[in-house]
Order: C-alpha cells, then structure tokens, then sequence
C-alpha cells in the first residue's frame, strides 16, 4: 500500500485529480502527465487505489466537514474568476451583470415558478454569499428571499409588454450590492394565459455565461419536474464551493513556477495589436453591438475544417478574427485572448459558479501566411497552453500589461507591482498571489501618456492633448457563448415548449445595459440570435463607426475567403 500512496501522492502533486464516485475510478488531470506508462500504471494498482482513496476519505470526512463548515462562517477565498470581478467592482464599483429571460410558452402558474427559483437559489451557496468590500473574502450569509414579484401584462399590446419589461430591466440591471445577498435579483410577468417571463439578473462573480446556462437548464428541468428542490441551504453546495476554490489554490501553488516561466516565455516580444486612430472613438463613449450573421456555406466548411485539422471551433474562429486585426493594423505579432466557458471535469460540470478563463493567445502573421498557416499556429499554443493554465488567468495579462507600463514608464509600474505584494501580504486569508492587484491595474491604460497612441500619425502629432490617454491597443477577446453549442430550450420551440431568449432587442432596453468594465476591449462572441443564426456579435466602446465597419467588412470578406478556398481543394 506504500507504494500505492507514493504513486496516488505523485499524481497529485502533479494536478491529477482522482476521484471514486460509487465504486468506479474517475481521473482528470493534464495529457502530459497521463501518459501511456501512467495509464497502464493506473490500470494495474486501480483496485488498491479504489481502496486507498475510499479509506483516506472515509477518515478525513470528519475533519474535512469541520474545517470547511469553519471555513464558510468565517470566510474563504475568491476563486480566479470571482477575483477577477472583485476588481472590477472595486476600482469602478460595477458587478458586471448577466441577465437570464426564460420565455414560458405554457401555462405556468407563479407558485411552481417561484418554488423552482427559490429552490436553487438556497441550494447552491453561490447566490447566498457575501463578498468583502475591501477583502475579497466570501462567506455563506443566511438572506431572506422576497416574494417573486408577479405583473400582470395581459391587458397590454405586445410593443407594450416589451416597453414594461424593458423599463425593469434597466432596474434589474443596476449594481449590487455585494455584501448583501441573496445576490439575484427577479420578476415574473404574464404575458397571456399561455405564455409567461421570467428574468433573473446576477453579477458576474456569481455567474458567468456557462454557469447561467446550468442555471436555466435547472430551471427547465425543476419546472418540468425531472429534478427535486431543496427548502434550505445545504451544507454539500456550501463545502463543494469551498473545496472547489481550495483546490484550485492547491494545484495552482504546485504549478506556479513551471507555469509562469511558460507564459513569460510564450508571451516573449509579443504586445497587444495597436489600432490606427483613424478607426478608435476619441469623443464619446459611444457603445457599439454589431451583429454579423455568420453564412451556412462557412459554418459548413468550418465544420469539415475542424474535423480535418483536429481544432475546435473557437481556434478556426480566432484565426478569422487575427487575420482581420492583422489586415486593420499591419501588425504581425500581436496577443488576443481565447475566452474559455467550457467545462471539462465532472466536479465543475455542476458547480454553479464561475469559471470561465482567459487564455492568452500569442500569433506572428506574416504577409504570406496562409489561413492554414495561422491556425496551425494556434492550435500548436493552445494545445500546449491547456496544459499551464492551473495559475491565476490575470497573470499572463499582468505580464502583458507591465511590459506596456515599463515601456512608458517603469519606475511606477515597479512601484505597483511593489505595493501589490505588500497588499497580498497583508490579506492571508484571501490567499492572494502577489502580483494579483498590479496584474489588473495595469491593464488599464498608463496615465499622462501620449505613447499609447500612434506617434507616426500626422493628426496625432498636432493635436497630442486631444488625444493623451487614448487607447489604441484594446485587449481582444473571443469567447463562443454557451448557446453556440448546447441547445436552450425544453424541445423544439412552440406550444409547451421554455425557452431562453437570445434576442438582444426582445424585453430590453434600447440603450446598452453593459458599463464602462470593458470600455478598453473589444469582445467578439459567436452567438444565436432572435431568428437562431449563428452569428458574430462584436461590442465596443473604443472603435468609432469607421472602426466597426472596418471590422464588419474584414470579417465578410475573410469568410467568403475561408470558403472559396475550402471549395478549390
């Protein structure tokens, strides 16, 4: 048995996680460790590591279920992700809302809805935490739920249910509170005798777009009967939550010099595309939601492409995407970020939290490079990436970002990174890494610089005040929402039929309802929309009408590109 525990213990520190659920081994960790040796190895001792999980369990549940109880009263840790929006919400004082419209094409009383939604809010621990102010701790925080709210629309026209259910939403939407939970906010309205809406809005740190899917699907089967609620918190969400994050920690305080070095490596002489000024908005903050219906005859050929070439989806869609910055800028070497939703491990399939990631994605164009070239590239990195992505994801940025301070102005870029370990310092229980706090300061935009802008141009030399800290290199992310892949109604849409709304106009305002959070990037999604076409969907405030249309035109032009060629082979 000795031997066992050695070689159980080896994996582990080497962020294989294994697990025995109802007498069968599940195995989860990187592909460069399990490899063919340590599969047959794994094969041979499978019934003595059975054994020795299921003991080593059986003695520590005790212990586990004290120090994890403890944990949640006095308050444990943000996870990589939630970390990610603690910031946001303390330097800007936004949450960075998602909103849920679940559209009831049946007969649904208010009690049974109510009673789903309640169910799952006090199950999972997630949406009865209270995050710190100034610490980013969490902890679990009994909260009274108000009654579901239910309006009676039936009396109005279809245009002014969509004005009465816009005009919530803008409410609905507004900053929470996130020391105060249940942290979700909720209202029902009846359309007509059949048909019926609710919607449900959450801050970001407590769901991303994959965990708002899980919650919808929850919803849809509790309505429909397919699983049971719960009537008070439970202990299971709670600890699983904690352990989650625990062990997130744990493997990443493993990996963390090995991974690191890969990243400042991999992220050597690149920065981020800086754009002309001709196409960046230099007046207002004008918020820009375009959506590019993405043509059958390119999702055909995407799809044999990805077959073909062993890629996944969001890499051909990436190499589009980096093509069109590189015919926008002319610049060669640039960084976008792949943005990762999927959820791969059992134990994550069902944690309602999120977990999203950013995964740096480094590309060197040349002018004749092919299509194939590119995304050859690409999936070279992002194959070997997956593999070092246990640190926290703000760390590849921060490695960006201070080479871009450094560049304009490196005493005080030292100067951050050297309180950020002071503040890390003085926050044990947050368990904070280091560079946590100058990771995402300096992901905004130097101040008191001119050289973020384009030094070459004309109209920039002549007019430096008008144009002083104007950003002209946004960060790029690509992220291919849940709805992309996975289906989001009960059947086929109809009579009888609950389905999650995708249409960016249907029950919302006009104006956006996004912040200024991302008021530095550009976001391209790949999404469905109101008629269920994929689509490209790209939101901005840097670009101006210039800008966009630029990208509009690229992005056409690069697919029909794609297509042509796929068809002369």
């Amino acid at each position: 048995m000795s031997e066992v525990k050695k070689f159980v213990d080896d994996l582990v520190s080497k962020a294989v996680t294994l697990e025995v659920t109802d007498g069968q081994l599940k195995i989860d960790g990187p592909v460069s460790v399990l490899n063919e040796v340590t599969c047959n190895k794994l094969r041979y001792f499978k019934p003595e590591i059975i054994d020795y999980i299921t003991s080593q369990k059986k003695n520590s549940t005790e212990s586990k279920k004290t120090k994890t109880c403890s944990s949640s009263t006095k308050g444990f840790p943000l996870s990589y992700t939630q970390l990610c929006f603690w910031f946001v919400n303390f330097a800007l004082g936004e949450t960075a809302n998602n909103l849920s419209r679940l559209l009831f094409k049946t007969s649904v009383s208010a009690t049974d809805v109510e009673k789903a939604l309640f169910g799952l809010i006090k199950k999972h621990a997630i949406f009865n935490v209270s995050i710190g102010k100034v610490v980013p701790l969490q902890r679990l925080q009994k909260s009274d739920l108000s009654p579901l709210s239910v309006i009676d629309l039936r009396a109005f026209g279809s245009v002014q249910q969509n004005d009465e259910v816009a005009k919530d939403v803008t409410q609905l939407m507004q900053p929470f509170n996130l020391s105060a939970p249940p942290l979700i906010r909720y209202r029902y309205y009846q359309l007509s005798n059949n048909e019926s809406l609710l919607v449900c809005s959450f801050p970001h740190i407590v769901l991303d777009g994959a965990a708002m899917h899980l919650f919808e699907q929850k919803m849809m089967c509790a309505l429909t009967g397919k699983i049971e609620t719960t009537d008070s918190v439970t202990d299971n969400g709670t600890n699983t939550l904690c352990h989650y994050i625990l062990n997130q920690r744990r493997i990443a305080q493993n990996n963390f010099s090995a991974q690191l070095t890969f990243w400042q490596n991999s992220l050597k002489n690149f920065k981020r595309a800086r754009f002309p000024l001709m196409y960046i908005n230099t007046s207002d903050q004008r918020y820009i939601d375009r959506e590019i219906v993405i043509p059958e005859a390119f999702l055909t050929q995407m799809h044999q492409c990805c077959v073909k070439k062993r890629v996944s989806m969001q890499m051909v869609i990436i190499a589009i995407i980096c093509q069109t910055i590189k015919s926008m800028t002319s610049d060669s070497r640039f960084v976008v970020n792949s943005v990762m939703e999927n959820r791969i491990s059992d134990h994550e399939a069902t944690l309602m939290a999120p977990i999203l990631y950013l995964l740096p994605t480094p590309v060197e164009i040349l002018d004749t490079d092919s299509f194939e070239q590119t995304l050859d590239q690409i999936k070279k990195h992002n194959k070997t990436a997956q593999d070092n992505m246990d640190i926290p994801f703000s760390i590849p940025q921060g490695i960006l970002a201070e080479k871009r301070w450094c560049g304009i102005n490196r005493p005080l870029a030292l100067t951050i990174k050297a309180i950020s370990r002071l503040l890390s310092f003085v926050m044990p229980s947050a368990k904070l890494f280091p560079s946590y706090w100058s990771d995402f300061f300096l992901t905004e935009n130097p101040p008191f610089s001119t050289k973020c802008t384009p030094e070459r141009n004309t109209e920039f030399r002549s007019n430096q005040n008008s144009y002083k800290n104007v950003m002209t290199d946004p960060v790029i992310n690509i992220n291919l929402l849940p709805n992309t892949y996975k289906q989001i109604h009960t059947k086929e849409e109809g009579k009888g039929s609950i389905v999650s709304l995708s249409d960016k106009h249907r029950f919302l305002p006009k104006q956006a309802l996004d912040g200024n959070w991302e008021a530095e990037s550009i976001d391209f999604y790949m999404s469905k929309n109101s008629n269920n076409n994929l689509v490209f969907r790209i939101t901005c405030c840097c670009l101006n009408s210039l800008g966009i249309e630029k990208v509009d035109h690229e992005l056409q032009r690069r697919m029909s590109n794609f297509v042509a060629l796929a068809c002369e082979e």
